[in-house]
């Protein structure tokens, strides 16, 4: 098997490409191997706001951007500004009507992927995500979140 080795979910029918260093996980391998860079090269480029590195410079641009309120994307028909063109690809969508993502299994549809897999969960059963202090298991990361936040409230700020 490759350095890049491609993990299919059975349940869940994408394909996730796992980093050999560090184990994170990506839907797309033009995103582990721009992960990976971090890995090999290092971090070269450096924000002279914070002094915080990046290992390509398009990320020091995006990290300034998010560090700040400059919104620079706007969408046309309403006015609403976004700080990244994705976003407002997706914000677009509620002016379209637009669903995309089809689930195979019922008749729903969504704007964006990741709704689509968190969907899927429903009708699978999968509930990846599993609270590491009672073993409780979630089918969405915020839930497992909320849960630390309300049930393990001492334990979860003891953490931090």
């Amino acid at each position: 098997m490759s350095a890049n080795k491609a993990v299919a979910s059975s349940a869940i029918s994408s394909i996730s490409f796992q980093c050999n260093q560090c184990d994170v996980s990506f839907f797309e391998e033009e995103q582990l191997k721009e992960h990976q860079i971090t890995h090999t090269v290092g971090r070269l480029f450096e924000s002279n706001q914070c002094k915080e590195s990046f290992p390509q410079a398009g990320r020091v641009h995006e990290h300034k951007r998010v560090r700040t309120t400059d919104k620079p994307v706007k969408c046309k028909q309403c006015g609403k500004t976004f700080k990244h063109v994705a976003n407002l690809k997706v914000h677009e969508r509620s002016h379209t009507g637009e669903r995309t993502y089809q689930c195979d299994q019922c008749d729903k549809s969504f704007t964006q992927a990741g709704n689509l897999e968190q969907h899927k969960r429903t009708h699978t059963g999968e509930r990846p995500f599993v609270c590491d202090l009672c073993g409780k298991t979630f089918t969405q990361p915020s839930s497992l979140r909320v849960h630390k936040k309300t049930v393990h409230v001492h334990e979860f700020f003891d953490e931090k």
